[in-house]
């Protein structure tokens, strides 16, 4: 027997300020100028290694992308990577929906975050009126925000993020949305020719969004008659290991678990050097920083 869809519209939401959140922006921000905690010798190398090739990607005009998941924001992260804009540093910004969400109601409420299996129990899970309405509505208008004239693209999938949990859910428009988007970050990936790429904290909306927008830049280029895009660098940045492979050799067999590592594995993939950092993504960013600051 077929059974109708479930009718969003009949969602009870509540506001936004009334929910238990977890996290407020007094007590996660990282300020830029503290000195962050010590990393690992191999990771600290790397580092070096990356802001060595960002300065030289910088000085040619190539392009900088940093595609990050949510908690890069949720650790605090914020105001480090608006002195890496306003430095110049990085050209570009990739996240998710989650990204957006975390950014949104910290700008709105200085609060984020909940705890997902209390309010899945509960059914209030994600049903926070101000959120998935002044999303939903920016999507609707077509807004886009720019600060530092340094896009940031968002490459949600439907029904993954908490704005689903709404009345006004409309996978349209969120779908426009990423469609603008994902053309705007291939735009960029066609300046990426001896430039950098981090993808920090995202083990899949990055790989996955980055192999294809590099194919349509290299698609468009051959037919052109001209080269594929070169000489870029990547680093890819999360806690997990990396399965004791050596990423910088090329992706291991079908027989070596790591293999399955995606994040790994497809930007591996991708030409150019890349690079794994085992390591906090709050504290990968904030060294980057100062190594910057030193060049």
């Amino acid at each position: 027997m077929a059974h109708a869809p479930l009718d969003l519209a009949k969602l009870k939401v509540y506001p936004l300020a009334t929910r238990n959140s977890l996290s407020r922006i007094e007590e996660i921000l990282v300020p830029p100028d503290d000195t962050p905690p010590a990393c690992d010798e191999a990771n600290e190398r790397l580092i070096s290694q990356c802001a060595w090739n960002i300065s030289s990607a910088r000085k040619r005009s190539a392009a900088v992308i940093l595609m990050y998941g949510a908690h890069l924001l949720r650790n605090g992260a914020a105001l480090i990577l608006e002195k890496m804009m306003a430095r110049g540093w990085v050209t570009h910004l990739a996240t998710n929906g989650a990204g957006t969400i975390h950014d949104w109601e910290y700008s709105f409420l200085g609060r984020s975050t909940e705890s997902v299996e209390e309010n899945v129990a509960a059914g209030t899970f994600g049903t926070w009126d101000e959120t998935g309405r002044n999303i939903h509505l920016a999507l609707l208008a077509g807004a886009l925000a720019f600060k530092h004239v340094i896009p940031l693209t968002v490459h949600p999938g439907i029904g993954y993020d908490i704005i689903a949990n709404h009345p006004m859910f409309n996978g349209a428009a969120i779908g426009r949305a990423a469609d603008l988007d994902f053309r705007q970050f291939a735009g960029t990936v066609e300046e990426l020719d001896g430039g950098v790429v981090l993808a920090v904290g995202s083990a899949i909306m990055a790989p996955q969004v980055f192999e294809k927008s590099l194919s349509c830049v290299n698609n468009l280029r051959l037919q052109a008659g001209r080269e594929i895009v070169c000489g870029h660098s990547i680093y890819v940045v999360d806690l997990q290991d990396g399965g004791n492979w050596d990423w910088r050799q090329g992706e291991p067999p079908k027989t070596n678990p790591a293999y399955y590592l995606r994040f790994c594995k497809s930007f591996s993939r991708m030409g150019g050097e890349m690079n794994y950092l085992q390591c906090d993504n709050l504290n990968f960013v904030h060294h980057l920083l100062h190594e910057l600051a030193r060049i």
